[in-house]
Order: structure tokens, then C-alpha cells, then sequence
């Protein structure tokens, strides 16, 4: 994220590691990331999450959203 900051994009960005700690979250925010989730992403573990963030995101820059519910 600081690379594509310093080359004038202003896209949110999700940050996703293996680790969620507060030192890990805080280092993702200083880069420039707009969120950070954490791994493992799978439909029984947070998918959710990151269909949520996605969301929220989108909202955050006035995007439509179309949202399909399983």
C-alpha cells in the first residue's frame, strides 16, 4: 500500500495475514490499508468478514453494491 500511496493511488486496501494482533493491525493502518482481516478466508471461518469489509469499503467510496445473501 505505501508503494501504490506513493504512486498517487488512493484505492482502499484489505490487508490479509496470518496474523490479527494489535501490533500486526497497527502496521497494516501506518501502510495504508483500510482494513485487516485475517487468514484462513473460507466460507465456515471469515468469509464473512471479508464480504462484510468488502462492503463497507465500497460504501466508504459511494460504490453501488449489489449484496446476494446465500
Amino acid at each position: 500500500m505505501r508503494e501504490l500511496r506513493a504512486r498517487g493511488y488512493m484505492m482502499p486496501g484489505i490487508a490479509l495475514g496470518g496474523c490479527g494482533q494489535e501490533q500486526d493491525i497497527q502496521r497494516s493502518r501506518e501502510a495504508g490499508f483500510a482494513a485487516h482481516l485475517t487468514k484462513p478466508v473460507t466460507r465456515n471461518g471469515r468469509f464473512h468478514d471479508l464480504r462484510h469489509t468488502f462492503a463497507s469499503l465500497l460504501l466508504t467510496a459511494g460504490a453501488p453494491i449489489a449484496y446476494v445473501s446465500e
